[in-house]
């Protein structure tokens, strides 16, 4: 289910704090609206302001990150190395971003499946993830990609739940 969101609220802030959620909300590539919902959110349930959250929308809540990856099309003939950045991270899947120009069947459309490899930040264990696109969305710089884990060794389940519980 999604949480229907059916208030506006507005408060004054001063221009530093407008100034740096802004900054937030561009590198993450969400909306100001998004970014201020998600630093409220957390804050409460952080000081268990929220006893129930009800209607959440995702089954696992993402972590946002900045991980150097490597994929490759997991059915393609020829399996060519790209790079890429995972920018988010959760049990259930994850969302890349794809230099633009990159020739790749994943970046094609829904329901393509392709390997991902990454290290999370202070481990030497590399994480490998059987992915299958999702959502894709095309920006100026890049492609960014949506992606459910569908398969995966234990090792890397293991210490992928690790990092994020």
């Amino acid at each position: 289910m999604i949480m229907k969101k059916e208030l506006t609220i507005c408060f004054r802030t001063t221009k530093d704090i407008k100034n740096a959620l802004e900054a937030i909300a561009r590198e993450s590539r969400k909306s100001l609206s998004s970014v201020i919902d998600n630093i409220i959110y957390n804050n409460l349930k952080d000081i268990k302001s929220l006893k129930e959250i009800k209607n959440e929308r995702r089954e696992f809540n993402r972590k946002v990150v900045q991980l150097p990856a490597f994929i490759y099309d997991a059915g393609a003939e020829t399996n060519v190395v790209r790079t890429c950045t995972v920018l988010d991270i959760s049990l259930g899947g994850l969302l890349i971003s794809v230099p633009k120009g990159a020739k790749l069947e994943i970046t094609n459309g829904r329901g393509k499946k392709f390997q991902a490899i990454f290290t999370l930040p202070e481990s030497i264990q590399p994480i490998e993830m059987v992915c299958s696109s999702q959502r894709i969305s095309r920006t100026e710089k890049d492609v960014q990609v949506g992606a459910d884990f569908v398969d995966s060794n234990f090792q890397s389940c293991q210490n992928l739940q690790k990092y994020l519980i």
